[in-house]
């Protein structure tokens, strides 16, 4: 600990801020005597994190009416279906071939970054850890998080391949020293970043160079209670909680990840979520999509199943684009559709289902979101384990109890209607979301179900390589089921590619498993 003096008036400073923010209960307990030194210094060092006047400004925005007892919806909001949705399904096959070279040609000069959201636990699927490190149980044993690594040095060689077919690459007389490789990003949580970092350790990175494998944290916010007081979980430290996927922008800036970025000479990233073992990660199609647009923020999405699937859906929000959540929409929007051929059910309206896919670029992430930030925070009502906001005038009080009060939380989409160019891509959801939710057995996003598309895929890529799949259960159709326990390596395609001598005009058997490079 530092002398008494400089302790003395590092009190004083934080007391000073703490009283312009109208937040003097916070050191009640170091001001009558009940902190050792530890502790002071310990919560001198959380306040003194904090932006006590952003802080209130937040809070006083988010209108809480303690009284309340769920937040007052809007109600005011216009919605209308998306006009500008381009989709692979209507995109002709040379224009898709021309995205992805644009794509490859920005991943092989080493424009473009991956960064997976995995601050989660398994807790739902009944796993004490990441939920990066599931098994979801291929004939492989692959982790989600070996998944997503082998597709990123997968598509790392297609565009090497492309680079070297280049006129850049051509006249590279030593093209090892300036082709680039997919850094990845890892956006963990305080409660899983020293076991996803030593997991990825333990497993050599899965491949990947450790240089180019970038581990930051979730940021936290803290909690208040109806009043907008800053709430304690113990005499000497604040209750806080995660942020939501938007906290990755804070972040990114907290942590240092978008200045390495930036030193990289990465000009945008694909973001997608760790649950999503279909996810195609740095999509090159998705990637030339949006730099064609000249777009700052762009949004892949799948058409929904299903009314009732519970995904946030694409629409345009008082005229601009916008995710709005499923427990949002009353049911007259999430059942309207369009009318049908003679006998057939029309398609949903407000069908375009968010997958958590986006491109941004740091110009936009530094200079468009990073300052308007604060406006995007929402006020999640919970009751909070804590210390009872009367805590300051009946001393001593250590025990924590249910408080109602308020987490500050953020989506990641919450900023799209910031960008005044926003690329909306629609894709099929047999090709890119898998997701991974709920305990084997149990709901309908579960690891069988993950399993039963991978394979499925597997069968549709062998198909369209001139394989001729036979054996019991042989499909893997558009519905997604077909050819179980199938396997493709993501080393050996990443969608589809190079599978021609492989299988061309052969017979293959199930299960089709091609499991090594």
């Amino acid at each position: 600990m530092p002398h008494d003096h400089d302790v003395d008036e590092r009190i004083a400073r934080v007391r000073l801020a703490l009283r312009d923010a109208c937040q003097d209960h916070v050191l009640s307990y170091v001001d009558a005597g009940l902190a050792t030194p530890e502790e002071t210094a310990s919560l001198l060092t959380q306040i003194e994190a904090l932006d006590l006047p952003e802080l209130n400004r937040i809070f006083n925005g988010l209108g809480i009416e303690p009284s309340a007892s769920v937040a007052a919806a809007a109600g005011n909001d216009e919605y209308a279906p998306l006009s500008d949705l381009a989709s692979v399904d209507t995109t002709s096959p040379a224009l898709l071939r021309e995205w992805e070279e644009m794509g490859l040609d920005a991943i092989g000069r080493g424009k473009v970054a991956a960064l997976v959201l995995s601050g989660g636990q398994g807790t739902r699927l009944g796993f004490d850890g990441p939920k990066g490190m599931y098994d979801i149980g291929l004939p492989s044993g692959k982790s989600i998080f070996q998944l997503l690594a082998e597709r990123i040095l997968r598509v790392s060689a297609l565009a090497a391949e492309r680079f070297l077919r280049s006129p850049e690459g051509k006249d590279c007389p030593n093209e090892g020293s300036t082709r680039k490789h997919i850094p990845f990003y890892v956006m963990t949580s305080p409660l899983n970043h020293e076991k996803t970092q030593d997991f990825f350790k333990e497993n050599n990175y899965f491949g990947l160079c450790p240089a180019d494998v970038f581990f930051f944290r979730q940021s936290t916010m803290p909690c208040f209670d109806l009043k907008g007081k800053l709430l304690l979980e113990s005499p000497t430290s604040l209750a806080q909680a995660p942020d939501g996927n938007g906290g990755i922008y804070p972040s990114l800036a907290r942590t240092g990840a978008l200045a390495d970025m930036r030193a990289r000479g990465i000009d945008a990233f694909h973001v997608f979520s760790v649950d999503n073992v279909l996810i195609k990660v740095a999509d090159p199609t998705f990637l030339g999509f949006c730099l064609a647009r000249k777009s700052d923020c762009g949004n892949m999405v799948v058409w929904k199943k299903a009314a009732e699937e519970k995904v946030g859906v694409m629409v345009r929000k008082n005229g601009r684009p916008a995710v709005v959540e499923y427990s949002e929409m009353d049911t007259s929007m999430t059942t309207l559709r369009e009318a049908g051929k003679a006998g057939e059910e029309g398609k949903l309206v407000y069908g375009a289902g968010n997958i958590c896919s986006h491109f941004l670029t740091l110009d936009f992430v530094e200079h468009v979101v990073l300052p308007r930030f604060g406006a995007v925070y929402h006020a999640a009502r919970k009751m909070i384990p804590a210390l009872p906001t009367s805590f300051a005038s009946t001393f001593p009080v250590t025990v924590t109890e249910k408080v109602a009060g308020v987490k500050l939380e953020a989506f990641i989409f919450d900023v799209l209607p910031f960008s005044e160019r926003v690329a909306l891509w629609e894709v099929r959801r047999e090709d890119a979301f898998a997701p991974v939710k709920d305990a084997p057995g149990s709901g309908s996003d579960t690891p069988e179900r993950a399993r039963e598309m991978l394979s499925a895929e597997a069968v549709r890529w062998v198909g369209r390589a001139g394989g001729k799949v036979v054996g019991q259960g042989e499909g893997g159709g558009e519905g997604g089921r077909g050819g179980e326990g199938s396997e493709i390596s993501p080393l050996v395609s990443y969608r589809g590619e190079g599978l021609g001598e492989r299988v061309g005009g052969m017979e293959v058997a199930l299960p089709i498993r091609f499991l090594d490079a």
